[in-house]
């Protein structure tokens, strides 16, 4: 949920506040196995998809985008 905020945007009373950061890469440790609206899809997958953010395969690829030098500012770290 919070990675979706930090895409679509935060909710308020007052209307969708567009977020004001740029989510470029994600490296899911766990993928599949539900949530995707009964598909058996993954919705992180599907979130990327849709708003263009590039799934990587490891953190090292989700920090340099395969480019070998760091290519973020920041990291926003989820555990479950």
């Amino acid at each position: 949920m919070i990675v979706g905020k930090f895409i679509r945007g935060f909710p308020t009373d007052d209307g969708l506040i567009e977020p004001s950061v740029d989510i470029v890469s994600l490296y899911m440790d766990q993928l599949g196995g539900g949530g995707g609206g009964g598909d058996g899809g993954d919705v992180g997958t599907k979130l990327a998809e849709r708003f263009g953010v590039r799934i990587c395969g490891s953190i090292l690829e989700a920090l340099t985008l395969g480019e070998g030098e760091l290519s973020v500012d920041g990291v926003l770290a989820i555990g479950e």
